[in-house]
């Protein structure tokens, strides 16, 4: 849930970082989005933006300590009931 949310804040974000770097979005008409191969490529490009995302978000469990009690175990021992 946090990430689906920070991933709506961020979007205008990087955006705006893509425009700095130089990126600039097509001028397309309305036919041309209409395309199956515009269509096509969008959605490509979306589940690409997805995965990197995904995979951005698991990278810092290559860094977890070896032996430390995984979350579940650590809130149980809390005594706190989910």
């Amino acid at each position: 849930l946090i990430s689906d949310m920070a991933g709506v804040f961020l979007g205008g974000t990087v955006a705006q970082i893509a425009h700095r770097l130089g990126a600039v979005e097509p001028v397309l008409t309305h036919a041309q989005k209409n395309l199956p191969t515009y269509i096509q490529w969008k959605l490509c490009g979306e589940a690409i933006g997805v995965g990197l995302g995904c995979w951005l978000g698991m990278a810092p469990l290559m860094f977890r300590e070896e032996g430390r009690a995984p979350l579940a175990r650590d809130i149980s021992a809390t005594g706190f009931d989910a």
